[in-house]
């Protein structure tokens, strides 16, 4: 879903009460046919519901695979898998189409292509849930959706 329209239209708003960020305090929401809460962010984030905002707010110091996985890092005895991380994060990547690799630091990448990053995090809470399924490391559902809260940038 992209939110488009004038300054002051409730672009932000709408973004903000379908990622749990504020409660609504009327009305209803439904997904996937039946009326949700969104009551708080993780509920938004357990049901797939991401916001991509247009301003970065990733780890420029960082690669693009530990930036995609931050605070969702697959680790397996208390040791972080970086290999397993960076493979799932390049097949997020490939799948999305965006030629970039998983390893690289985000300080090397254009605006633009953090930006990709920025989607392509959001997507991969989808690939984080499926790994940890395969490996036995968790049972919770992916499901994956980004919301751009604003028009996307151009270049």
């Amino acid at each position: 879903m992209q939110s488009s329209g004038e300054n002051g239209a409730g672009k932000s708003t709408l973004i903000k009460l379908l990622t749990g960020v504020i409660r609504r305090t009327s009305g209803e929401v439904f997904w996937c046919s039946d009326a949700v809460q969104l009551a708080t962010p993780n509920e938004a984030i357990s049901r797939g519901i991401n916001a991509v905002h247009q301003e970065v707010v990733l780890c420029r110091h960082l690669t693009v695979a530990a930036n995609m996985f931050l605070g969702d890092e697959i680790n397996k005895n208390g040791l972080m898998r970086k290999r397993a991380m960076t493979d799932a994060a390049q097949a997020v990547l490939n799948d999305l189409g965006f030629n970039l690799p998983a390893g690289a630091l985000l300080s090397d990448l254009t605006i633009g292509q953090q930006q990709l990053v920025a989607t392509a995090r959001a997507d991969a809470r989808h690939a984080i849930s499926h790994f940890r399924r395969a490996d036995g490391l968790s049972d919770a559902p992916g499901i994956g959706a980004a919301l751009p809260a604003h028009s996307p940038a151009t270049g």
